[in-house]
């Protein structure tokens, strides 16, 4: 391409950084987003926020925080789809406690959506916190967000995994009942 006179833009910066985090090639991922810098292509919230999903997605999670927070050093705004790949990524190497401190600062200026409820309840019944998961499946009802198929799955296998088959079958009754997950 580069041999051909032709130099990437920024979308083609980030199909190249996607495809290489998708392939679990962080360190390609990192060193061509490094490179787009360097040329002078500013990367984007959608650029970083591949960047963090491809780093949580390899438990490299501090390396994540770190770009969040470089990304609001350079000017970029995080969107929900940027902390959302931070929340997941928390939560899927235990570190629950981190994403209910982001979750908190975020209800200050985000809607918090059923993505992050699922990955932080997921998360809470990784780690045994099976009333506090409850709680905010509470939550996430009183809030009127309307569960999806992942967001049962994981309430099913929370409760299957506590020992709570029977409840996890009465919960799943009753919100059809409510009209939710139909």
């Amino acid at each position: 391409m580069l041999k051909s006179g032709c130099f990437p833009n920024r979308s083609t910066f980030v199909i190249l950084i996607h495809g290489f985090c998708k392939a679990g090639k962080t360190k390609d991922a990192i060193q061509l987003f490094d490179e787009m810098v360097e040329k002078g292509v500013s990367p984007d919230t959608m650029v970083y926020t591949v960047v963090i999903s491809g780093l949580c997605h390899v438990n490299r999670t501090d390396e994540a925080k770190s770009l969040l927070d470089s990304l609001k050093l350079n000017g970029v705004c995080p969107n929900i789809v940027t902390y959302n790949a931070l929340i997941d990524g928390l939560c899927k190497v235990g570190k629950v406690d981190e994403s209910l401190s982001l979750i908190g600062l975020l209800k200050e200026g985000f809607v918090i959506g059923l993505n992050a409820y699922s990955s932080l309840i997921n998360g809470l019944f990784r780690v045994g916190r099976f009333d506090e998961a409850c709680e905010w499946y509470r939550t996430v009802l009183k809030e009127n967000i309307v569960p999806d198929v992942v967001f049962y799955t994981v309430m099913i296998k929370g409760y299957s995994e506590a020992g709570k088959v029977e409840e996890a079958l009465t919960l799943l009754t009753r919100d059809e009942e409510r009209g939710f997950g139909s």
